[in-house]
């Protein structure tokens, strides 16, 4: 069954879960690691990385500081690092069909984020 409008992640949040993601990676750290350091599971993050689940504001704070970035480049209002990552995000989400590049029935690439 298709997502329906209401059932799809809001844009922003899987704006917000690529930075996550992205951010996370360029750390070398697991989804185990950044859930440790924060207290969830690594299906909490991963569910925040897919946007799936809202990160509450706490939640961002925690993962800034692990992260070693500001609440406003997670949520991409920092200007001073938005060109990198905007430019990572639009190479990957233009082969991704989850993220509204590729096939939609799921065939081609498989969201890595």
């Amino acid at each position: 069954m298709p997502r329906t409008a209401l059932t799809r992640p809001h844009p922003f949040d899987i704006e917000v879960g690529a930075r996550i993601a992205f951010r996370r990676r360029e750390l070398g750290l697991s989804q185990t690691n950044l859930g440790q350091a924060v207290g969830i599971t690594f299906q909490q993050v991963q569910k925040y990385e897919r946007g799936t689940n809202r990160v509450s504001a706490s939640r961002l704070y925690e993962m800034s500081k692990v992260l070693n970035v500001t609440c406003g480049w997670l949520m991409g209002e920092d200007a001073r690092q938005v060109e990198t990552i905007s430019a990572a995000l639009m190479r990957h989400h233009g082969n991704c069909w989850w993220h509204g590049g590729g096939s939609a029935s799921g065939i081609g690439a498989p969201c890595s984020l």
